[in-house]
C-alpha cells in the first residue's frame, strides 16, 4: 500500500476522536484509523469497494458513505480503472475504463455536526474541490490532514498548497529513513515536488506524493 509508512507513523504517533477518510478504497487506512479513533466516517464510491467495506466494518466504529466528496452537490462522471480500481479518477486518463455517474457532495454539508480531528485524502488529482467543499470544517476545526497530491495526475496542483498557504497550514513529508516529518517551505514546494516527483523515481521511497498539513497553532510537530 502506498501509504503504508504513513499510516504506521500516524498509527504510532496519534489517538484521535473522529476522523474522515475520503477515496478509502480497500478500506486500508480506514481500518487503521478505527484502531486510534473514536469515529470514522469513509468516503468510497466504487459500489463493490462501499459493500466489502460495510462487511469489513459491520462491527467497528466506522461509518461508511457510498459517494464521493467534492466542491458541490452534483452528479458527475467517474472512471472506474479495471485493472487498478485504486487509480480510479473523475479524469480519464486511459480506455480501459467502466463509466459511472456517482454522487458528490461537501462534506461542509455532511458532516456539519461533527468536529473533525484528521482528514485522509486520496482522490487521484480531485484533491482541490475535495478540500473546497471542507473548507468551512477546516477553518473551524484546524484538522491534521493528509493528502497524496501527484503532478501527473493534477496539472493544477498548485492549487492545494496554496489553499493551505491561505489557512495558515504548514506541510511536512515522512521522511522513510529516520521516520519523522520534514518540513517544507511554501517558496520551495514547486521545486520540492519536480525533484521529488520524477516518474523513474515512481514506486520507491524516493517518489514523494503524500503530505501532511498541519496547522500553525498546532505544536505537535515542532520537536519531532
Amino acid at each position: 500500500f502506498g501509504l503504508d509508512p504513513e499510516a504506521k507513523f500516524i498509527h504510532k504517533n496519534f489517538n484521535f476522536n473522529t476522523s474522515i477518510d475520503v477515496g478509502s478504497n480497500s478500506g486500508h487506512v480506514t481500518n487503521m484509523l478505527s484502531k486510534i479513533c473514536k469515529n470514522v466516517y469513509s468516503f468510497e464510491p466504487i459500489d463493490y469497494l462501499y459493500r466489502a467495506q460495510k462487511q469489513i466494518f459491520r462491527n467497528k466504529n466506522v461509518k461508511v458513505h457510498n459517494y464521493a466528496l467534492g466542491d458541490k452537490k452534483c452528479k458527475k462522471i467517474f472512471y472506474v480503472s479495471k485493472n487498478n480500481d485504486p487509480e480510479s479518477s473523475f479524469f480519464l486518463r486511459n480506455k480501459n475504463i467502466k463509466k459511472k455517474s456517482i454522487r458528490i457532495k461537501t462534506g461542509d454539508s455532511v458532516l456539519i455536526d461533527k468536529h473533525i480531528d484528521f482528514i485522509k485524502i486520496d482522490v487521484e488529482g480531485y484533491e482541490s474541490y475535495v478540500v473546497r467543499g471542507l473548507e468551512n470544517l477546516i477553518k473551524k476545526h484546524k484538522p491534521l490532514l493528509l493528502v497524496e497530491i501527484e503532478k501527473r495526475h493534477n496539472s493544477k496542483f498548485k492549487e492545494i498548497f496554496n489553499f493551505f498557504r491561505k489557512k495558515n497550514y504548514k506541510i511536512y513529508f515522512l521522511s522513510k529513513k529516520k521516520n519523522k516529518l520534514k518540513f517544507i517551505s511554501y517558496s520551495n514546494v514547486i521545486n520540492f515536488i519536480n525533484q521529488n516527483q520524477n516518474l523513474k523515481f515512481l514506486g520507491s521511497d524516493k517518489y514523494i506524493n503524500n503530505f501532511f498539513f498541519i496547522h500553525s497553532k498546532n505544536y505537535f510537530f515542532e520537536n519531532r
